[in-house]
């Protein structure tokens, strides 16, 4: 009776732990659904250019949303967050639409579906779901306990004007220097890859968020990711995203907030790739670093935030905006002509 009694406990403790990390997860690719909005249609197909934003949203929580000195908005502040990141996004008038750290369904979000919210609010027929992170229960931050995250559905969307034909995710390992318990609970980083149809042409292009606080997994993951263009069948017409990793010419690599990039090579890594052009130019950067820092929206030091294009697509209007603090991040956009 004792045996029984204490395998059941032992089982249901199991039990406890598998709901609260979500179950048995491995990275690798996985499968996802595009969405087409029924109530909206599709856009005139005539276009010279296309325009694109990148934009990291922090689940419209603001700066401390990763977790230290987190104090949850409420969920009319949340929301007002989602209408400043619409208006914005609105006013831009962008094409296509990369966005990182978003939340479908998650406690801390008050369980809204922050993608469909969006969409509905920009009138956008095509979208696109990157789920990385999906857990019964995150108890995180620890303390106070009434701020901890919950359950969490969230990753990453795209959100386009033009059809979305295909839509694939790969899951990054996680890193190895944390505890096996502790990945249990961590989030995947991620590469959306999608295929698009805009004015006749099909091309691809990849969302991207990377490790934030391992450099050599970061490194793993921009390996990867070149690997994975290497890999699609279709041409990539550029890739963006929220890359936690700052310009080699950056004049700070340490120290910045707590954090050290003095050895991250992974910026490098993504300059190897010769078909691919960042849209911002070394040369111009160094001339005025300050005006291209991201991160974070109060009193920006950094720059996280990255389009790298095509090289045989000409890009123009280069933009770093500072819409205010909904996000912890700021959007860039740039327009590529077709």
């Amino acid at each position: 009776m004792v045996l029984y009694i204490a395998i059941c406990i032992v089982a249901l403790l199991i039990g406890i732990f598998l709901f609260a990390v979500g179950g048995i997860q491995r990275w690798g690719v996985i499968g996802a659904e595009v969405i087409t909005n029924p109530q909206f249609l599709d856009q005139d197909c005539t276009k010279s250019s296309l325009k694109i934003i990148s934009w990291n949203i922090s689940f419209a929580q603001g700066e401390g949303s990763g977790g230290e000195r987190y104090t949850p908005r409420s969920e009319i502040e949340m929301k007002q967050a989602l209408d400043g990141i619409a208006s914005f996004l609105k006013s831009q008038d962008p094409d296509i639409i990369l966005l990182q750290e978003i939340d479908f369904d998650s406690k801390r979000s008050y369980y809204t579906d922050q993608l469909n919210y969006l969409s509905n609010a920009l009138g956008y027929r095509y979208s696109a779901k990157a789920l990385s992170w999906k857990a019964g229960y995150i108890p995180y931050p620890y303390f106070p306990i009434k701020n901890q995250f919950g359950k969490i559905r969230s990753g990453g969307a795209v959100i386009s004007k033009w059809p979305i034909n295909s839509n694939s995710i790969f899951l990054h390992p996680k890193p190895d220097t944390h505890s096996w318990w502790y990945n249990a609970f961590y989030l995947f980083r991620y590469s959306q890859v999608l295929s698009f149809n805009v004015a006749g042409k099909t091309f691809s292009a990849i969302n991207n968020h990377l490790e934030a606080f391992a450099a050599q997994n970061r490194q793993l993951q921009a390996q990867k990711l070149i690997e994975i263009i290497g890999e699609n069948h279709v041409e990539v017409a550029f890739i963006g995203g929220d890359f936690n990793t700052i310009p080699r010419d950056s004049k700070v690599k340490s120290f910045i907030d707590g954090d050290n990039y003095e050895f991250d090579e992974t910026y490098c890594i993504f300059e190897s790739m010769k078909d691919f052009r960042e849209i911002v130019p070394h040369k111009e950067y160094i001339k005025s670093e300050k005006s291209y820092f991201t991160f974070p929206a109060k009193g920006p030091n950094r720059r996280l935030d990255y389009i790298f294009v095509n090289s045989k697509y000409q890009f123009e209007n280069v933009e770093f905006h500072h819409p205010g603090e909904m996000s912890d991040h700021l959007p860039i956009s740039v327009e590529i002509l077709l």
